[in-house]
């Protein structure tokens, strides 16, 4: 045999070197393969693991519970809930536009109702001109604020009306601090008498601020039905709508409209009264009264006064109870705020001063005129307390001695 040659020595080798290299790579290629699918294995059955804890808490949870709701149950209830929310969502939106509606109609109201005062003005009103708004929302509002404002105040005006404190009263004043056109009428009463808080809030305090608003103190005034056949009657729906947002006051803010009068057509005027009721505790009671100089839902008024009243009750024991009466009332002024002559003015006093030499004599008479009034007025007041009293049974004197 012929031994190999260099060349083929060479080849030899390299093949031989090739198969050991490609059975290497097979063998790491196997190995790698070998290691994914050990992986693979583990991580199944991890996976397994939790699949079977997942499914043995299921399992847990329906036995525990027997009222599991099907899928298209949750989707049905799911999508009530959704539509209940986009329709209370919708409500929401359309009560702020009401709100943002009122809000604005309220601003408009209350600049309607504001004066400006001088800030030397020491008077004692605290309200110029009360109107009311046409909208229901801010109509109901202006019920109750008008009313609000005038209790909130009531300890501030008894004292600055001067009330003595446990001492009788029963007088007549006239207010000129702020000059002849704001000359300003005040009926102060204070008196206590023998009977039970109770007793006379029921038997004489509402129906005395009752007939007071109506005008049954006057000779001549006449309640207005509204059925009436004059040109000026209430309109029906107005009444009607009002009564109704009273209806929320529970009884207790009414209000009367009017036609006070004299002995001509001049003297008789329109007179629109809101009134409340409050009980304070178990020993106050007030009441409050504001009549309203302009309200667009009614027949204008070209002349009116400001009057305002407040009637207190409180307890001093249980027979006994004072009754604290303030009335103030301003000149006649015009819609647009010019105060009418002392000749007008008296005249609707069913009086004259035009005899009078100049504004100063005609004021004197003019206040000597109402002070005559306002005598007969205390007087009615003290018969009508007695009568309402005595009628009652009140066994002590009905008026308290000092």
């Amino acid at each position: 045999m012929t031994p190999p040659t260099h060349d083929e020595s060479d080849e030899s080798g390299t093949n031989v070197s090739r198969k050991a290299s490609k059975k290497s790579r097979d063998r790491a290629k196997m190995q790698r393969y070998r290691k994914r699918v050990a992986d693979k294995y583990t991580a199944l059955r991890l996976q397994a693991y939790h699949l079977e804890t997942d499914l043995w808490h299921l399992h847990a949870f329906r036995v525990c519970s027997s009222t599991v709701l099907p899928w298209e149950d949750v989707y049905h209830a799911m999508r009530e809930d959704i539509e209940r929310i986009t329709h209370s969502n919708e409500s929401i939106k359309i009560k702020c536009q009401a709100y943002d509606r009122l809000i604005a109609s309220m601003e408009t109201w209350t600049r309607t109702c504001l004066v400006p005062r001088s800030p030397s003005s020491s008077s004692k009103t605290l309200w110029h001109r009360a109107t009311l708004d046409a909208n229901p929302a801010t109509r109901k509002l202006g019920f109750d604020w008008i009313t609000k404002r005038l209790f909130h105040h009531h300890e501030r005006v008894f004292e600055q009306c001067h009330f003595p404190g446990g001492t009788r009263l029963l007088d007549f004043v006239v207010d000129t601090t702020d000059g002849r056109d704001a000359m300003q009428f005040m009926w102060r009463i204070q008196v206590d008498v023998a009977a039970s808080l109770e007793t006379v809030r029921d038997e004489f305090a509402r129906p005395h601020l009752l007939n007071q608003v109506m005008g049954k103190h006057l000779d001549e005034a006449s309640m207005m039905a509204v059925d009436h056949p004059a040109e000026e009657d209430m309109p029906p729906v107005v009444v009607a709508s009002d009564d109704k947002l009273l209806e929320d006051f529970d009884g207790t803010c009414c209000y009367v409209h009017n036609v006070w009068g004299g002995g001509d057509n001049f003297a008789k005027t329109r007179v629109h009264f809101l009134t409340r009721e409050f009980d304070v505790s178990d020993d106050r009671v007030v009441f409050v009264a504001q009549s309203i100089h302009d309200d667009p839902l009614l027949p204008p008024i070209a002349a009116a006064r400001n009057r305002m009243i407040w009637l207190v009750l409180d307890r001093r024991g249980p027979t006994r109870t004072t009754i604290r009466v303030l009335c103030v009332h301003s000149r006649y002024m015009t819609a647009d705020g010019r105060v009418l002559s002392l000749d007008d003015e008296a005249r609707r006093w069913r009086g004259d001063v035009s005899h009078s030499l100049d504004d100063q004599a005609k004021e004197d008479a003019l206040v000597n005129l109402v002070a005559r009034r306002a005598e007969r007025d205390l007087i009615a007041f003290q018969h009508e307390l007695g009568g309402k009293l005595e009628r009652c049974d009140v066994d002590a004197p009905w008026v308290v001695p000092v």
